[in-house]
């Protein structure tokens, strides 16, 4: 599935909770389950109108999805980011894996591990 939906960090605590509420888990704590439930509203896109027009027009698109459910616990997946052609944006110049260690410090500013951190906060 080639979607920036299909990239949700669903399997790493820092998308679900607060670094405080993470800390103040009793230790052997596990996740038993969890559902995240994603709703596309629509989006728009601008593309050139034509050689003698310089400027972009917008084009609204309805969403077209899939459901699925369950699938990181039927299926073995892995996520992918896609590089494009910065000439031609359909095409796709490669794909390479996603470092999913940096997913706590894009949400929560520090890395999940990061023992220093706590000795920081006030």
């Amino acid at each position: 599935m080639l979607t920036s939906l299909a990239c949700l960090p669903v399997t790493a605590v820092c998308f679900w909770m607060s670094y405080a509420e993470y800390k103040s888990l009793p230790i052997g704590t596990r996740i038993i389950s969890v559902e995240c439930i994603v709703t596309p509203k629509g989006f728009k896109t601008s593309y050139d109108t034509g050689v003698s027009i310089t400027s972009s027009a917008n084009n609204t698109q309805g969403v077209f999805g899939q459901c699925a459910v369950g699938l990181n616990r039927k299926l073995l997946l892995r996520n992918y980011e896609v590089k494009r052609n910065s000439t031609q944006p359909m095409k796709i110049d490669g794909i390479e894996v996603p470092n999913g260690h940096d997913i706590s410090e894009r949400l929560w500013g520090h890395h999940i591990y990061d023992d220093a951190y706590d000795k920081s906060v006030p």
